[in-house]
């Protein structure tokens, strides 16, 4: 990824980033999330930190939202059905100025989408699967959005 692909902190409302398992802080760099000692101690690969390996018990699901990316986005289907959806379900209100939203499984980004065309929302997204690499290339050109490959019991929150 080049330098002037990544986000700084003042693209995305910060917040602090923690190495799940030293509770130590992390620092982003164009590599990845760097520790206390210079270290990069979660690499940054294809628009997303990666916190867990790719192999895992979720591959199959990462294998098709990466095959099939757009399935359910609404700018490339034509629709409004997971804006509709969305806000129908939330009843948050559309501005979210500053606000920071953490989306658990993310997939290939459906609903990062409807944040990120139809709010002013930070957006911080994870899976634990690959799928982060579809929602990168679906939504990676939106400021307000941190993708993470992580887990939900270990999130660097």
């Amino acid at each position: 990824m080049k330098t002037s692909q990544i986000k700084t902190a003042t693209e995305v409302a910060a917040i602090d980033l923690v190495d799940p398992k030293t509770g130590y802080s992390l620092y982003e760099t164009p590599e990845g999330l760097e520790d206390i000692f210079g270290k990069i101690a979660y690499p940054l690969k294809n628009g997303a930190y990666r916190l867990v390996n790719n192999s895992n018990y979720t591959s199959n699901f990462g294998f098709e939202w990466n095959i099939f990316q757009k399935t359910q986005i609404d700018s490339y289907s034509g629709t409004n059905i997971s804006k509709k959806r969305f806000f129908a379900t939330t009843a948050w209100d559309r501005n979210m100025e500053g606000e920071k939203i953490l989306e658990v499984g993310c997939g290939a980004g459906r609903f990062s989408q409807v944040v990120l065309d139809h709010t002013n929302a930070n957006l911080y997204a994870l899976d634990y699967s690959s799928a982060v690499e579809a929602n990168h290339r679906n939504n990676g050109h939106h400021t307000k959005l941190k993708l993470f490959q992580a887990s939900m019991f270990d999130m660097p929150f």
